[in-house]
């Protein structure tokens, strides 16, 4: 039951990001259906562009406190926010908003589901900071912190030690839940005649996820691609430099595959956009993804999908959910077009188990947040939302 409020509207003040990237948007529009079941007053909602601090348009300060102030709650994230490398920083991560600020912010805060991310290295600022900065968090009633469930609990206690014993809520990316429900799920109409795979395929931060090389790592693809029977290939770009790395495959393939087998989703945080992408992930056999979102959402609706990990956060992602041997690291693994093909096949011939396997894992994360909800609701409470 939806807590009440003595208000009849609340505002929130959303900051994370909203542009550019496809995941982000899935996430908060998992997010916001949910968060708007737990009150029965209507919100407004505000968003401020995490974006614009991270570029240099805005700054950390006390013209954001202002700001802040004239809402009743604040939610930041979800989002990958818990970044440990930056070092331009007084908290030790990416949202720099130390002490001193927080005490001037006087609406309560739910830090929603972020990511903690050592993948780029843990900076000299997180060794000194993020420890001091979380534990005020964790202990002020003020706040109520919650991590993703992306590997964001291992890291910090790999680490920070002093924080290992500290009982830090884990809930899902909100991503998951974008489709639960949806009259787009409900009414969509999936062709079984044909063979559909999805690929979403990444190239940002190219030193780190191809050790190996971008070149090598296309012509295993393309290896791979030749070797299974496929009716139609569905290309899933989140942002606009996933387009340059599948641009590069699509023209390595044979003119008949290009011609006749391929589809491309849009790229476009817009409305027609997002809705024909998720149309598209419900069309799907099976799913080959590198980016966080393009494996979230097919998982989400049970699909066998193969993560491609060529970061942490992906092989974390499915050491979480328990299926580790459904992702395949780019560069440790011994023989990864071979592992790779042999992942597909068992997927394309239908096994029961493979089925049983992924069809589990919606039912898990659903229990994941449910199990969430009274710590959260308590919070809300405690703050005059009910």
């Amino acid at each position: 039951m939806p807590l009440s409020s003595s208000k009849t509207n609340i505002t929130v003040a959303h900051l994370a990001s909203f542009q550019g990237n496809f995941g982000d948007v899935a996430n908060h529009l998992g997010f916001r259906k949910w968060f708007s079941g737990l009150i029965q007053s209507d919100i407004h909602w505000a968003n401020i562009e995490i974006r614009d601090f991270y570029r240099g348009n805005r700054e950390f300060d006390a013209n954001l406190v202002a700001e802040l102030n004239a809402f009743d709650l604040v939610v930041i994230g979800g989002g990958n926010y818990f970044e440990l490398w930056p070092e331009n920083t007084r908290t030790g991560c990416s949202i720099d908003l130390p002490e001193e600020l927080l005490k001037d912010i006087h609406p309560p805060i739910f830090f929603n589901a972020l990511g903690v991310d050592d993948g780029q290295g843990v900076g000299e600022k997180a060794r000194r900071y993020f420890a001091d900065f979380v534990k005020y968090l964790y202990n002020s009633d003020k706040y109520l912190l919650s991590l993703r469930n992306d590997g964001a609990l291992q890291n910090i206690r790999k680490n920070f030690p002093e924080l290992s014993n500290f009982n830090f809520n884990v809930i899902p990316d909100h991503g998951f839940f974008v489709l639960s429900d949806s009259n787009l799920r409900h009414n969509h109409k999936k062709d079984i005649s044909e063979v559909v795979i999805g690929l979403n395929l990444a190239q940002d931060m190219t030193n780190l996820r191809f050790k190996n090389g971008k070149e090598q790592f296309l012509s295993q693809i393309r290896h791979v691609l030749l070797k299974i029977e496929f009716d139609r290939l569905i290309l899933f770009p989140h942002i606009y430099s996933d387009v340059e790395i599948l641009y590069e495959l699509i023209s390595s393939l044979p003119d008949a595959i290009k011609r006749e087998k391929i589809s491309l989703s849009p790229l476009g945080s817009h409305n027609l956009d997002i809705r024909t992408t998720l149309e598209n992930y419900l069309s799907v056999d099976l799913m080959i993804a590198m980016r966080f979102h393009a494996n979230v959402i097919p998982l989400s609706l049970g699909t066998p999908t193969i993560g491609i990990s060529s970061y942490p956060q992906i092989s974390n992602l499915y050491a979480d959910l328990d299926i580790q041997s459904w992702s395949l690291d780019v560069d440790q693994q011994a023989d990864f077009p071979r592992d790779l093909t042999i992942n597909l096949e068992e997927i394309l011939s239908g096994s029961e188990i493979v089925r049983g396997t992924f069809q589990q894992i919606p039912i898990k994360l659903w229990a994941q947040r449910t199990s969430f909800e009274p710590t959260i609701k308590t919070w809300l409470g405690s703050h005059g939302f009910s």
